[in-house]
């Protein structure tokens, strides 16, 4: 049984893997146990920034009954009621409340009877040294043991040129006297695409947090971290291979050896294109992965959104071709051992690329 000081332990070791995977934040930290509140409420761990102000409550729970887990509800909900109240003086404005409980306590109960809308709830698998956070839908008592883990981001309704515009967008933010939060940056896309009628490259929101999530953004600073400056200057060629190729790897890999295997199966046309369907691919995926659910590649919900986004990707990279939604056909591997051979089928930069990047008087 998992008890509450190896779920702090675990928190205290990982902690720069937690706030770089879960909150888009590069160190370095401080972690301070037991620590109180203006309220007078401890936590069991509390994560500060070089600023010194708070980022993250953590409060921990063991392998617990109903009524502990939902007094460690009542918690991390009071912690995310001070952070609010607080916001102005001791937390970041990026601040959040966590309840970290063993993943085998989702098998025991049903997550998704309570509400956890406020609160992050992390579900850490002591064995395999890995979080995961809990989505409402997934990790059901006994399906929890259906997925598995081959990657720790989440991508959805985003797009390659979505996030490169994001990232050379932070880069002359990080340059500015007056700095602008992501919200902001996002509020300064929305109006001139409603201003223009000229669509962005999929979803605002979900291209500026990935960039937070890949840890190329610091919240407190407003600043990309090291790592973000790193991949602010790379071209675009070079970029899409490092987050394809290595950053996503094992999602491109698994989703185009489903497509190599179903294309055995399919017969193609006169150009090599053949019928598919999301749930074909999702099907093979799970076979590859003996039966499981990839997590951040399945929706919990049952939809097919974070697929079709890596799709999207690979299409988006030249590995695959798509004549229609349902007919595609295989042009490379995007394996990190193979070439890489996306200038032969992309033309960069398109207009519509060229129009958000003037607009925000950005260089290509």
């Amino acid at each position: 049984m998992i008890e509450e000081p190896q779920i702090c332990k675990f928190v205290e070791e990982n902690i720069e893997e937690i706030m770089r995977k879960h909150m888009g934040m590069e160190g370095p930290f401080d972690v301070y146990r037991e620590y109180s509140l203006p309220n007078g409420q401890r936590v069991d761990r509390v994560v500060v920034g070089t600023d010194k102000k708070l980022l993250g409550l953590f409060e921990c729970k063991g392998e617990v009954g109903t009524n502990a887990f939902v007094g460690g509800i009542g918690q991390a909900v009071q912690g995310c009621y001070h952070i609010k109240k607080n916001l102005r003086s001791n937390f970041s404005e990026n601040a959040q409340s966590f309840l970290v409980v063993p993943i085998e306590l989702a098998e025991s109960i049903s997550l998704d009877l309570f509400d956890l809308s406020e609160i992050k709830v992390l579900l850490v698998d002591i064995a395999q040294n890995i979080s995961v956070e809990y989505k409402k839908g997934s990790y059901l008592s006994s399906e929890t043991k259906d997925w598995i883990t081959i990657n720790p981001y989440y991508f959805r309704d985003c797009s390659l040129n979505g996030i490169y515009f994001y990232l050379k967008t932070i880069l002359k933010n990080s340059g500015e006297l007056e700095k602008k939060t992501l919200a902001q940056m996002e509020d300064d896309v929305r109006k001139i695409r409603d201003d223009s009628k000229n669509d962005f490259f999929g979803d605002i929101r979900n291209n500026h947090i990935v960039p937070s999530v890949l840890g190329f953004y610091d919240s407190p600073s407003k600043n990309l971290t090291i790592r973000g400056y790193e991949f602010a200057k790379k071209d675009y060629f070079d970029f899409c291979e490092e987050i394809v190729v290595r950053e996503l790897g094992e999602y491109s890999r698994a989703i185009f050896i489903a497509l190599l295997y179903l294309s055995n199966e399919k017969d193609k046309d006169g150009e090599g294109f053949f019928d598919i369907s999301t749930n074909e691919i999702m099907s093979s995926i799970k076979e590859i992965y003996l039966g499981k659910k990839v997590t951040y590649l399945f929706d919990p919900d049952g939809g097919n959104r974070n697929l079709l986004t890596m799709i999207r990707m690979l299409e988006g990279i030249g590995s695959i071709k798509k004549k229609s939604s349902s007919k595609i056909k295989l042009v490379y591997p995007p394996f990190e051992s193979m070439p890489f051979r996306m200038k032969e089928y992309i033309k960069y930069p398109s207009e519509k690329v060229k129009f958000w990047f003037d607009s925000f008087g950005l260089s290509l």
